[in-house]
């Protein structure tokens, strides 16, 4: 099971430098001292995190906060300086990581530094000026403190990944066709995942094993070493953003596989990109892996690459959501067609205590005016908390409407449940047109190869240099901005007031 949640001000935005991707609250820089016990598993995912997503619950809001200060110390250990002669590796020892990084009373101990290696050739001249192709990307850690422990409720394996640093990153990041994983069960149809973020995961480097391997060597050693022997339970969960966060579901998805006796593993993923289609959302589903996913929505990131197209039925063509049917045999050729790990929370699970408190209660609403300006002003916060949904709010005089019976009601309640009624009668879902995506997608690559043949006749564009740019290379990037650049169109013209 997969379940977004937005956090706020709480959550990362889109891709940025490591100083910006802590949360913006000072639960962010404590340590929670609050005791999960035996409920430790509902917390993890076991079942599914039902009741506690909405609302949110105080206690999974501060581990998400938690985890999310693991995804920083990988940030502020990576060694971003181009100019020194150790780019791209981590800055501080194991044991001296976790206390540089801020978290020096978290009751972990790192075990193991995990590394990335880019597969893509580069020209030789262009190579030497690029560095970083094999880079540090985070860590194993373990609780090791007593008292965390049983605070925890069981002991806990964290694996934290950063995001996208380096240019080989960046570039593998473009690579995003499909690429079919190793799979012996012969089943159809195969799971697929993105190219460049399978690349990261499974190529060695010059001094380094891939990170493939290194998490299997590592995750075999540490459930021999306490898998049971001392009668704790043993969890696994595996943090990270943006490329992070796509690193943190291929590693959920391996490790499952890899091992039999695998502890439970969740996935806490923060701004993290499509990774695979339906069919490796399915496997990963059935395997058991439990993925908690932080978006903001207004996020770039957390809508590409590629595009969805939903079947209604497994023997119908694929439509988008204005009802027009896709050829399938032309979706299919594209190997841009991804799947939405996630759900849309119903417009209800965001009419909570603490929201409705936030926006009517304690601006002292007496006027239609000012509950007419509290009601937009919440509508256009609820597009921004609802991943890949936007709303219309209703007209004028459906709102004075229901502030009659706001004035009339004689408690909070019976206020709350007005806004309820408000929002599921009159505020609909905005439809959004795949079909656009879906026509750049299939146009951008023959225009790419257009543009750049026209660089040899057309003068503006050959000082350019088009040339020089590897075919692989071009037509991706331009595929890339073109279907991101629709997007992010798309997504002004629906909140724009």
């Amino acid at each position: 099971m997969i379940s977004p949640v937005r956090l706020s001000s709480c959550s990362p935005a889109s891709v940025r430098r490591s100083s910006s991707f802590a949360p913006s609250c000072s639960a962010a820089t404590t340590t929670s001292t609050v005791r999960l016990g035996r409920r430790w598993g509902e917390y993890q995912g076991t079942n599914n995190w039902d009741g506690l997503l909405d609302p949110l619950d105080d206690i999974l809001r501060s581990e998400i906060l938690r985890y999310g200060q693991f995804v920083q110390a990988a940030y502020t250990s990576f060694n971003d300086d181009q100019a020194s002669p150790a780019y791209a590796s981590c800055r501080y020892s194991r044991d001296g990581l976790l206390h540089r990084s801020g978290l020096g009373h978290c009751g972990y101990r790192v075990t193991r530094n995990l590394h990335t290696t880019s597969g893509i050739q580069l020209p030789t001249w262009v190579d030497t000026f690029v560095s970083g192709r094999s880079s540090w990307i985070g860590y194993v850690a373990v609780c090791q403190d007593e008292e965390e422990i049983a605070r925890l409720g069981r002991r806990d394996i964290v694996i934290a990944y950063r995001g996208t640093v380096t240019a080989f990153e960046w570039l593998e990041n473009l690579r995003a066709t499909l690429t079919h994983l190793p799979s012996t069960t012969g089943q159809q149809p195969e799971p697929m995942v993105e190219q460049g973020f399978w690349n990261l995961f499974t190529n060695p480097g010059p001094l380094h094993r891939s990170l493939r391997d290194e998490l299997r060597d590592e995750i075999r050693r540490l459930i021999d070493t306490y898998g049971g022997n001392d009668n704790k339970p043993l969890s696994l969960t595996i943090t990270g953003h943006s490329l992070g966060a796509a690193l943190a579901v291929l590693s959920a998805y391996d490790i499952t596989a890899t091992f039999d006796d695998a502890p439970m593993v969740t996935v806490v993923s923060f701004g993290g990109p499509r990774v695979g289609n339906s069919s490796f959302r399915c496997r990963l589903e059935e395997r058991g892996s439990k993925v908690l996913r932080i978006v903001n929505t207004q996020d770039i990131i957390t809508k590409v690459p590629g595009f969805v197209v939903e079947e209604e039925e497994e023997d119908m063509a694929p439509r988008d959501n204005n009802g027009v049917v896709l050829p399938k045999w032309l979706i299919s050729k594209s190997g841009w067609v991804y799947a939405d790990i996630g759900c849309v929370p119903a417009v209800k699970a965001m009419t909570t205590d603490k929201l409705f408190d936030e926006y009517f209660l304690k601006k002292n609403v007496k006027d239609f005016d000012a509950f007419h300006k509290a009601f937009l002003s919440f509508t256009n916060d609820l597009n921004g908390v609802l991943l890949g949904v936007h709303y219309s709010a209703p007209a004028e005089e459906d709102i004075k409407k229901y502030f009659v019976d706001w004035t009339n009601a004689k408690s909070d309640d019976e206020k709350k449940e007005v806004i309820v009624n408000l929002l599921k009668e009159h505020v609909k879902e905005i439809d959004s047109d795949n079909s656009t995506v879906v026509f750049t997608g299939l146009v951008a690559p023959p225009a790419a190869m257009v543009l750049k043949r026209a660089g040899h006749n057309v003068p503006q564009i050959r000082m350019l240099r088009l040339n020089l740019v590897p075919d692989w290379l071009f037509v991706p990037s331009i595929t890339f901005l073109s279907i991101a650049g629709a997007k992010f169109l798309q997504i002004r013209s629906r909140t724009a007031p």
